[in-house]
């Protein structure tokens, strides 16, 4: 038998977040053009790397 208080007990389980979830523009405005421009030369590199 299941009281009242064992089942609150078990909904709380989870935290909420302190903060809510970023929305997509956040992480579109972080991103800056020598970001994009470092991960383009890297991704060259690796896809043009020596073949052995």
């Amino acid at each position: 038998m299941t009281t009242t208080t064992d089942r609150v007990q078990s909904e709380a389980r989870f935290e909420r977040p302190p903060r809510r979830l970023t929305g997509p523009r956040r992480p579109l405005r972080d991103v800056e053009l020598h970001y994009v421009a470092n991960g383009l030369i890297g991704l060259i590199f690796a896809a043009t790397g020596p073949s052995r």
